[in-house]
């Protein structure tokens, strides 16, 4: 877009980016050709190295006056000979894609992370390929969409800590293994004690005994309360992770091994405060000590 009114001269041509790759586009082609002429004998006439030398020349203006233009300075061709040099330069300059540019490189290695901490600014599809591929990292297997984009969203925001996820793991693979629980009723009543001190929680004594009833430990349930959220059961004797946006039932969490939730770092998760990287095995040892050989 050109205009000139009295004095006033506004050169700002919107094509002109355009119009500057698509020199260095066709100065590409037309040098590669020339070298190919020194070193294999292929054609190149006259006319091709005028032309090359010609557009060179003409790229060296119009980047200047870009320049000028997008930094907000005045240009030092007026209207009148810019738009010539555009009409010249766009003669002797081939028309190229510009919808993937060589000139430009596209880094996406944090594109991730972004949406991770945009999950409203992304459509539906994007969001739902990244919590999938959160899942898949962390070995964790979920039996719908709206569980799998749940969960992936509350451990970016660490509604649920990381550490909750290896030990229902844990317990999960005990399970698997059936090894079971070996506490007395008299131990189950201390360490409901024990619990009731260290942690925040709002279980009762019969609620407890029914998570031990369904095989989970009480390092499991404590890991659970410690990181703030809670584990019930429900009317069908199902264990239910309890988290600030859900109830979810444990039952549903499948994992492929131990989660590596060290993953959760490319998203620019903070598990800094996790117990589990702390010390991987330890951790491991107090979730398994209940059950039985």
């Amino acid at each position: 877009m050109n205009s000139c009114h009295g004095n006033n001269c506004t050169c700002y041509d919107i094509s002109f980016d355009k119009l500057i790759y698509q020199s260095k586009y066709t100065l590409n082609i037309l040098s590669q050709r020339r070298a190919e002429s020194k070193a294999y004998g292929y054609s190149f006439t006259p006319e091709a190295e005028l032309k090359l030398e010609t557009l060179r020349s003409y790229l060296h203006v119009l980047d200047d006056e870009y320049e000028n233009i997008i930094l907000g300075g005045k240009p030092c061709l007026d209207c009148n000979k810019l738009q010539s040099l555009a009409e010249k330069t766009r003669r002797l300059s081939a028309t190229c894609d510009t919808s993937s540019r060589i000139d430009q490189k596209t880094d996406s290695s944090a594109e991730a992370a972004w949406i991770a901490k945009n999950p409203y600014c992304v459509s539906r599809e994007k969001w739902e390929r990244l919590a999938y591929k959160v899942c898949g990292e962390l070995r964790l297997n979920l039996n719908s969409v709206e569980t799998v984009c749940d969960i992936t969203f509350q451990l970016i925001r660490k509604l649920i800590p990381c550490d909750i996820m290896v030990s229902i793991a844990v317990y999960k693979q005990q399970c698997d293994l059936d090894l079971h629980i070996t506490r007395t009723p008299e131990e189950c009543e201390i360490d409901f004690e024990i619990l009731a001190e260290e942690t925040t929680s709002d279980l009762d004594l019969q609620s407890y005994q029914q998570l031990i009833a369904n095989n989970m430990s009480y390092d499991v349930v404590k890991t659970v309360y410690e990181n703030g959220c809670s584990l019930e059961v429900n009317n069908l004797a199902e264990v239910m992770l309890v988290t600030p946006m859900n109830k979810y039932k444990v039952k549903d969490f499948n994992f492929n091994g131990i989660p590596d939730i060290s993953k959760l770092k490319k998203l620019d998760v903070d598990i800094s405060d996790s117990k589990y990287l702390k010390d991987p095995h330890k951790f491991i040892q107090t979730l398994i000590q209940d059950y039985g050989d």
